[in-house]
Parts: C-alpha cells; sequence; structure tokens
C-alpha cells in the first residue's frame, strides 16, 4: 500500500492540474470492509482494512455533480476468526486489493443555500475494478483465480469457467461535510458497492472431486480448495458437491473515509462561507 499512496499523491497534483477551471478535487482515505462467504458482518476489528482514493468532481447549480473518483481499497477475511463451527472447520482465508475507477452522480442536499457551512450529500453511480484474491500457504501468497479452486476448468466441470477479475459495480452512499475557508471542505463519507461477482474471496459453490481437481490443476489447487484437514487433522477429505459457499449472494465491499476537499479556479465564489464581507449594507 505504500508505494500506492505515492501514486494517489501523484494523481491528486496532475487532478489539481488539469481542472484548475472552477472543479473540486480531493483525497479519501479511511478503511475497507468486504461482505461475503468469508465474512458476514463487519463489527469488529479483524474485518476492517485501509484504503485510500482520489477524485474530482463539478456541481451544476451547486445541486448536481458529477464526480470521478480511483481508489485502492485492501480487504481480506479469515475463518479462523469466525463464531460459527463450521466455517472454523472449513478454514478458508483470503486477502485482495481492489482497484477501482468509478463515475459518481453526487447530490447536495443543501445546494439550493450554498452559503451553508455544512453539506450532508448522497451519490450513485457506476464502477468498474479489478481484484485478485490470494491465500497463505506454508508460508508464501498465492494467486487463487488460476489455480480454479472449485474445479474450473477442469474436464468434469464444463459449466465452472475460470471467473474474471475485472468486475463492474454500483456504488451508492452518503456523506457530510463541512466549510473550514472560502477554498476548504473536510467531510466524512461511506460508499458501499453491489457487485456482480461472488469470487472476490475465491469462494462460492461447493467442493468440486479432489482426484480429478489435483489431477488436473494441481496439488496446490487441491491443498487451498479443502483445508479442513489444517485444523482437523483426522477429518476425511471433502466429498464432492459439499457446501463451500454460498452462490445465491454476491460479495459486496464498501468504504468508510475521511475526505479533504480543495475548490479550484477562478469560479470560486467570492461569497462562499468565511469569504463574505460583513460590515453595514449600503441602503436599506
Amino acid at each position: 500500500m505504500r508505494s500506492f499512496t505515492l501514486v494517489i499523491a501523484l494523481l491528486l497534483f496532475s487532478i489539481t492540474s488539469l481542472f484548475a477551471q472552477g472543479w473540486k478535487a480531493g483525497i479519501a482515505g479511511g478503511t475497507a470492509a468486504y461482505l461475503g462467504d468469508l465474512q458476514e458482518d463487519i463489527w469488529h476489528q479483524e474485518s476492517l482494512h485501509p484504503s485510500i482514493g482520489i477524485f474530482g468532481s463539478y456541481y451544476f447549480k451547486d445541486i448536481i455533480g458529477l464526480r470521478g473518483q480511483l481508489t485502492i481499497a485492501h480487504v481480506a477475511a479469515d475463518d479462523a476468526l469466525a463464531n460459527d463451527a463450521w466455517r472454523r472447520q472449513r478454514n478458508l482465508s483470503f486477502r485482495s486489493d481492489i482497484y477501482e475507477a468509478a463515475l459518481l452522480a453526487e447530490i447536495d442536499l443543501t445546494g439550493m443555500w450554498p452559503s451553508l457551512w455544512i453539506h450532508p450529500y448522497a451519490y450513485i453511480g457506476v464502477a468498474g475494478f479489478y481484484f485478485n484474491p490470494q491465500a497463505q500457504y506454508n508460508g508464501q501468497w498465492h494467486d487463487l483465480q488460476p489455480l480454479g479452486t472449485e474445479g474450473q476448468g477442469t474436464s468434469i466441470y464444463p459449466n465452472r469457467q475460470p471467473y474474471s477479475r475485472f468486475e463492474m459495480a454500483f456504488p451508492l452512499g452518503a456523506g457530510l461535510r463541512f466549510d473550514v475557508g472560502r477554498n476548504w471542505q473536510v467531510g466524512v463519507e461511506v460508499m458501499y458497492r453491489k457487485t456482480f461477482t461472488d469470487y472476490l474471496d475465491d469462494v462460492s459453490m461447493t467442493y468440486p472431486d479432489m482426484q480429478v481437481l489435483r489431477a488436473e490443476n494441481g496439488d496446490l489447487a487441491a491443498a487451498l480448495s479443502d483445508r479442513t484437514g489444517e485444523v482437523v487433522p483426522d477429518a476425511s477429505t471433502r466429498q464432492m458437491g459439499d457446501q463451500r459457499g454460498n452462490a445465491q449472494a454476491m460479495d459486496t465491499y464498501l468504504t468508510g473515509s475521511i475526505v479533504l476537499i480543495r475548490r479550484l479556479g477562478k469560479n470560486v465564489k467570492p461569497d462562499d462561507v468565511y469569504g463574505v464581507q460583513f460590515g453595514c449594507p449600503g441602503k436599506f
């Protein structure tokens, strides 16, 4: 994540230079969490991981704006931390960085009163993202998608094709911004993503035939498909068709961020909050 922080800073500088004609540019930093087969709630510390992003936006008549955003979020989960005994015995885990580009329509709920210093807002849009789930085995991290841990690409599962690591999502969120000067705002926001993949965590359907998986995709694929034996040594191998995940529910992820926003260029309003000239009126 450290190298990506430098990239984010450079991109923010580029946006500032490009849109220095009345637009806004901002940076968002905070936490990311995922909900899926390995994580059913986010209300404990182990489910939260870092995220960082940059964005540029332009408002039309102070009410509706268009916002472009780039986000890098880290998500991870581990069955070993679950309260449910079945999940602890399943013993699957993953991590992934998510690289997202989003285009959002943003509504300032106080847009009709631009002189107010507090701005609740909401947004909705479309995003494309790349993810790459990995799992640790014998001290090394391995990409899971090429292994086909649920039998993708093997001869007996013609309908289980390797999933794409590029996907679409619908972001939906809300936030609260505060003016801290004529040109600056700070705030907090939460953004939820509805995705169209159940493989953020590489877990979706049922266990494959382990003999076929080992013969056609390799020993590592079989080892990372069924990890019950690592915590229950005398357990028998999972049978073909045993439940591994829930294919009826797509995975999702969300971010919670603190944002810092800079108004840019010549179109900064001279009567913005903290820019108002106080004094006696010219006439009554």
